[in-house]
């Protein structure tokens, strides 16, 4: 991870590793599930990596367990320049229209040489994720 997420990872550990509901939530994850002692580590990273190989749990743990959210961006500049209400959002009114612009790109639909690129945009459109990067 990015210096930033380790630190932001962390700091998050350091307030939820006490509470009991954290080792609930850590011991219902595939590659936790017959870990001893997870309250007593003290940095995240070493919990991440004993889910090296499953990234499903890794999402887990950073989602469900240390409560935080995949867009971390603090700036909706993006979706605000183009005037473009809300309320027309297909999906809700509700779910933030992320425009190109600002800190994200347009990544390609699809690659020849390359076919996980459209098996990387199927799966973004089918678990309702946005096709952006940056």
């Amino acid at each position: 991870f990015p210096e930033e997420m380790q630190n932001r990872l962390q700091a998050r550990w350091v307030e939820v590793r006490g509470n009991d509901t954290t080792l609930v939530k850590l011991h219902r994850i595939g590659c936790l599930k017959s870990e001893l002692g997870l309250g007593s580590v003290t940095f995240v990273r070493y919990i991440i990596e004993l889910c090296r190989e499953n990234w499903s749990d890794r999402k887990m743990i950073i989602h469900d367990v240390l409560g935080i959210a995949w867009s971390t961006t603090m700036s909706i500049d993006d979706e605000l320049d183009d005037y473009v209400p809300r309320s027309i959002n297909p999906v809700s009114a509700e779910v933030r229209q992320h425009k190109t612009g600002m800190l994200s790109n347009v990544v390609r639909g699809h690659d020849d040489g390359d076919p996980a690129v459209a098996n990387w945009i199927s799966g973004a459109l089918d678990n309702m994720k946005p096709i952006i990067s940056g």
